[in-house]
C-alpha cells in the first residue's frame, strides 16, 4: 500500500490513539512509583514497628 493513499483524517485518528496510550501508560507508571514508595516506607516501618511510639519522661 502506498503511504500517500492513506487518508489524513486515519493517519491522525491513528496518532492520537497512540498519545492516548501513551498517556495512559505514564500515568499507571507514575500510579505504580507512588505505590511502590508507600510499600517501601511500609517495609521499612515494619522491622521495628514500634519505634518511636513510646516516650520515657523520666527524669
Amino acid at each position: 500500500m502506498n503511504v500517500s493513499q492513506v487518508p489524513a483524517g486515519l493517519v491522525n485518528a491513528a496518532s492520537n490513539g497512540d498519545m492516548i496510550n501513551l498517556l495512559v501508560l505514564k500515568k499507571a507508571m507514575n500510579s505504580f512509583e507512588v505505590q511502590g514508595g508507600a510499600m517501601v516506607q511500609m517495609m521499612e516501618q515494619s522491622v521495628n514497628p514500634h519505634l518511636g511510639q513510646k516516650v520515657d519522661i523520666r527524669v
